[in-house]
Formats: structure tokens, C-alpha cells, sequence
């Protein structure tokens, strides 16, 4: 009986009747028989669903301190990476800002392992934000005690957040809610550099 309200797959045009969140996605348990034994949440109403969401941001809240173990809301980059290496993935960014709403596409998604300093990699771009994540691309991900960046300083201590970064950043999602002088959540695309964003959330699906 549990099992109805604890789905262990995340499908395309999966209904998702029952949630235990105030948001509406439900949380996946995966079987015993999964390759992946973490929980996620499953974004369901974008684009016929089946979407893992990997950050999600819409109080100012990021919910777990060591990004390894969790990122951003639910799944670390160690998760992420055990995911993406199964397969062909895509990814998409949705964003809102003063009640407008715009979204990036990338056709490939994947994050390398511990080792190689959970380097990001996507493909070609497309939809309404603007392509700001094409500037770290091959970027190793930084935390305020693991400098990954080619900066001279440290951008996750500078920015208040782990991300990918570059020189910095043309984008990251996990800045300082609400901050200001290019420190916020940023999609240098979609709103002015020295805003911050409203709402955002990332999520990826397997396509191949």
C-alpha cells in the first residue's frame, strides 16, 4: 500500500497524485533494484515531466551546506554524477524575476566525478534566459573550502555559494539570495548583473 504514495521512478508523462511537499513535486524512492539509492524529487509539470530537480530556490533556501552530499535541494554532485555517467541526459533551467519567466535547454548534461572536481559539461543551447552557462563549461565546481576556479582569488567565497565557476560567473544559482553587487542568484542572460533572481530551478532527464 505504501508504494502508491512513494513512486520509485521519475517518467515522462508520470501524474504525480500525491506529494508529501508544499510544492508539487513528489519524491522518488527508488527500489532495491535501482542503480540509485538516494531519494530525488521529480519535476513533473514541465515539458511532460520526468525530470530530476537538482536545485530548486524559491525562499532563499539552500538546504544543505556540503554540496557533495547535496546540492542545492536534494541531490549532491556525487549523485549527480552517478546519474549522469548511466547515460545521455539534457538539461533545463527555469527562472523567474519580477514575474517574468524565461528557461535554458541544453541537449547534453553531465557532471564528472570527486576526482575530476565535479567538472560541468553541457550542450547546445536553446530557449528564452539566454545560453549564460556556456561560460562554465569545463568548470571545475568551488566551494568556499575547495578553490577549483582559475581566478586569482576565490569565487565561492567571494560569491557566497558553490557553483561552477569561471572568472567568475555569467550564472549561478546558488549566490547570495537577494544580494547585490553581482553577488545574488544570477543568469547574466535573463536579468541585469547586479539583480537577483526570484525563483529558479534546475533539473535534468535522460534522453538517450
Amino acid at each position: 500500500m505504501m508504494d502508491m504514495f512513494r513512486p520509485t521512478v521519475c517518467e515522462k508523462e508520470m501524474i504525480p497524485f500525491f506529494s508529501y511537499s508544499s510544492f508539487p513535486h513528489p519524491v522518488i524512492y527508488p527500489s532495491r533494484q535501482s542503480k540509485f539509492q538516494f531519494p530525488y524529487l521529480c519535476g513533473s509539470l514541465t515539458d511532460t515531466g520526468g525530470w530530476i530537480v537538482i536545485q530548486r530556490r524559491s525562499t532563499g533556501n539552500i538546504d544543505c551546506v556540503d554540496y557533495r552530499d547535496c546540492f542545492g535541494y536534494l541531490d549532491g554532485n556525487d549523485n549527480i554524477h552517478a546519474i549522469t555517467r548511466t547515460g545521455t541526459y539534457e538539461l533545463r533551467v527555469d527562472l523567474r524575476y519580477k514575474g517574468k519567466s524565461a528557461f535554458a535547454h541544453y541537449r547534453h548534461f553531465s557532471v564528472s566525478d570527486e576526482f575530476n572536481k565535479y567538472t560541468l559539461r553541457v550542450g547546445n543551447y536553446s530557449g528564452t534566459a539566454g545560453n549564460s552557462l556556456n561560460y562554465h563549461i569545463n568548470c571545475g565546481f568551488s566551494t568556499f573550502d575547495r578553490d577549483n576556479d582559475p581566478w586569482f582569488g576565490n569565487c565561492a567565497n567571494e560569491q557566497k555559494g558553490g557553483w561552477w565557476f569561471n572568472e567568475c560567473d555569467e550564472a549561478n544559482l546558488n549566490g547570495d539570495w537577494a544580494g547585490h553587487a553581482n553577488r545574488g542568484t544570477e543568469w547574466d542572460g535573463f536579468i541585469d548583473t547586479f539583480e537577483s533572481l526570484d525563483f529558479s530551478e534546475m533539473k535534468f532527464r535522460k534522453v538517450g
